[in-house]
């Protein structure tokens, strides 16, 4: 006959937890073919330790470990055992972490080694077993319970770690999150980063008051606050401009339609698929893009005057979403 799980509730050790900041409190999150939807930062549990509590769990076991540590040699029936949470299979499904009573301990010999099969019996009436190889067993320990002793290590860690309390005492209040003091920009400097940023968006601002504002404060920076406020000035401004600047373009003809667009060759690019020129009609905003093979393409530079005459087979926006371009094939290049 078994020995029953003793109850050890006078010795009861509580930990402060809170919900998993992973999975929400739920106990899932993403599936996967090993474990399913179980969450791996709480193993399904649904919760983990704060950070206080996880301070006093972490000392509360070493305490365990090195006081109550017997060899697996002396351990026999009726014998409580800690153990740590254990793995099921090798996936995330686990065993918790509790104290188990020794049930049986059987020794089996075989013809190249000898084992020493262990059975524990949980509190829930769950049964479990570890075998270990005899000629190893001086190297394995467990923590034996001694209810004097880890009374003793229970208080010491309740009385020295806000995250641990005894059963029937209060828990601790809730920890209050440490909140850093802002601190104002007030009169720092305007930082180097501020002013390479500065720099950058001052090059493709059209002329005008803010640019000669900018270009003024690049020579003689005053204030963080003031570089910020400058740059978001530029930046809305730059914003204003693309869609000004898209307003100004058009599309050339309809899909389909035949048309003729005379401009300068902005863009040329060319590999195995043939040629693609971009041509910018600045009198008509219009942009044309044109892929093809015709001999007459592959005489042309950029800034070349031509005349692109193809058929219209798309409007697209521009890779860099502030050009309207006219997509054109079969076109025919001429010199303008």
């Amino acid at each position: 006959m078994t020995a029953p799980a003793p109850a050890i509730d006078a010795l009861t050790i509580h930990f402060e937890y809170e919900d998993c900041t992973r999975c929400g409190g739920s106990g899932h999150f993403s599936y996967n073919p090993m474990e399913g939807t179980i969450c791996r930062r709480c193993r399904g549990t649904k919760r983990t330790p704060t950070r206080r509590g996880r301070n006093a769990l972490t000392r509360w076991k070493e305490q365990v470990h090195t006081r109550l540590s017997t060899p697996v040699l002396d351990l026999k029936p009726g014998d409580v055992v800690y153990s740590d949470a254990e793995s099921v299979a090798g996936s995330l499904r686990f065993y918790p972490t509790r104290w188990r009573t020794v049930a049986q301990v059987e020794r089996t010999d075989h013809s190249d080694q000898a084992t020493l099969t262990i059975r524990f019996r949980h509190r829930d009436g769950r049964q479990s077993a570890r075998a270990l190889p005899v000629d190893q067993l001086d190297a394995f320990t467990v923590p034996r319970l001694d209810r004097a002793v880890l009374e003793e290590i229970n208080r010491k860690i309740a009385r020295r770690f806000t995250g641990a309390w005894l059963d029937g005492e209060e828990p601790p209040a809730p920890r209050v999150p440490r909140t850093r003091p802002t601190r104002s920009p007030g009169d720092r400097k305007a930082s180097a980063y501020q002013l390479r940023t500065l720099q950058r968006l001052v090059e493709d601002l059209e002329a005008g008051p803010l640019k000669e504002e900018a270009v003024a404060f690049q020579a003689a920076p005053t204030t963080f606050a003031a570089a910020a406020d400058l740059n978001d000035r530029v930046v809305g401004e730059l914003e204003a401009q693309r869609k000004r600047h898209l307003d100004r373009q058009r599309y050339a003809g309809e899909v389909g339609a035949q048309v003729s667009v005379t401009g300068t060759v902005i863009r040329r690019r060319t590999g195995s698929w043939g040629i693609c020129l971009v041509v910018q009609d600045d009198a008509h905003a219009v942009t044309a893009v044109a892929f093809t093979k015709r001999p007459a393409a592959y005489e042309v530079a950029e800034l070349d005057r031509i005349t692109l005459t193809g058929t219209v087979t798309s409007h697209e926006m521009g890779w860099d979403g502030r050009t309207k371009e006219t997509k054109l094939r079969q076109a025919h290049v001429t010199p303008a």
